[in-house]
């Protein structure tokens, strides 16, 4: 089971009346859930510049494999002409 701090301070508001470090508990429960919103925003942004980029990579890739295929068809036509003219 998952620890979760806003279940504890939750439990201890219930348990404990003093209202000054309850509302102060509370403040911080809520900073924490900020915080932590923030990661997770944080992390999927990360995750989508990650992909991002994975996908450029990828696409860059894709195209020097087409322009190698070119040059290498280019040079196979040259040979080609060349092995003609010899003739």
């Amino acid at each position: 089971r998952k620890f979760s701090h806003r279940a504890s301070l939750q439990n201890h508001v219930k348990i404990h009346d003093n209202a000054v470090v309850d509302r102060a508990l509370q403040k911080i429960s809520e900073e924490v859930e900020q915080a932590h919103a923030q990661l997770e925003e944080e992390e999927e942004l990360n995750y989508d510049d990650y992909n991002e980029q994975l996908e450029e990579k990828e696409e860059f890739s894709y195209k020097e494999q087409l322009e190698e295929e070119e040059l290498s068809y280019d040079e196979q036509l040259e040979e080609e002409e060349e092995f003609s003219y010899e003739k």
